[in-house]
């Protein structure tokens, strides 16, 4: 069975807690716009082709490339080698910084920009964790984790052996991503769009922790 190092576990709380804060503040703000899964997008999308809105399926086509895009640049800078912390991981997690900085300062025009910067952040997030250690991990939404979390139980009825491992992920991934959506809420009906300032900052913190600790990383 694969090892994972000690902090794998906080920062993939924190990712998705930023995740899940990020994606509530564009619900309640964005008329229930998702931008840290594909899935919801794709969906709106199609209902407004269906309705013939199809400026409103360009915006929400417009948040899924730009999630892509942000994976996409992951590739670039992450390269095949994830479970060492990296310069790439490093520079992945800045950029991902800066874009949700970007949008806690456009999102409030109520434009497009705001939109594909936060998506972007997410696609690079998700990007970040995946086939982490061997592992396939998603910090940016839940139906991966909670499939896992489904297998790992049916595998303990039967008494199959069950992957302690992952299924701390699948926890810690779902209790960040509910308590960083309980605090986002909270935070968008307080301030408004500033609430991005906080999974913003968390972010930016991880980037400073991981070009910190990344020349001991193993």
């Amino acid at each position: 069975m694969k090892t994972l190092p000690r902090w794998t576990w906080p920062t993939m709380f924190v990712l998705a807690f930023a995740a899940g804060a990020v994606n509530v503040v564009a619900m309640i703000g964005l008329s229930r716009q998702a931008l840290s899964h594909v899935t919801g997008s794709v969906s709106k999308a199609a209902a407004s082709l269906a309705e013939g809105d199809w400026w409103s399926a360009i915006g929400f086509f417009a948040a899924v490339g730009a999630f892509v895009g942000g994976a996409t640049l992951c590739g670039v800078l992450v390269g095949s080698t994830p479970r060492r912390i990296g310069r790439g991981q490093v520079a992945a997690l800045g950029i991902e910084a800066l874009l949700l900085a970007a949008s806690a300062r456009w999102l409030p025009l109520r434009g497009i920009s705001g939109i594909c910067a936060a998506s972007a952040a997410c696609g690079l997030q998700n990007g970040v964790v995946s086939l982490f250690g061997g592992y396939l991990f998603r910090t940016t939404h839940l139906t991966g984790m909670a499939t896992d979390f489904g297998l790992a139980i049916g595998h303990r009825v039967r008494r199959l052996p069950v992957d302690g491992q992952r299924l701390r992920a699948s926890l810690s991934v779902g209790a960040g991503f509910l308590l960083g959506g309980v605090v986002g809420a909270m935070l968008y009906h307080a301030a408004g769009f500033a609430a991005m300032w906080l999974p913003c900052l968390l972010v930016a913190s991880l980037a400073v922790g991981a070009w910190w600790v990344s020349p001991l990383a193993v």
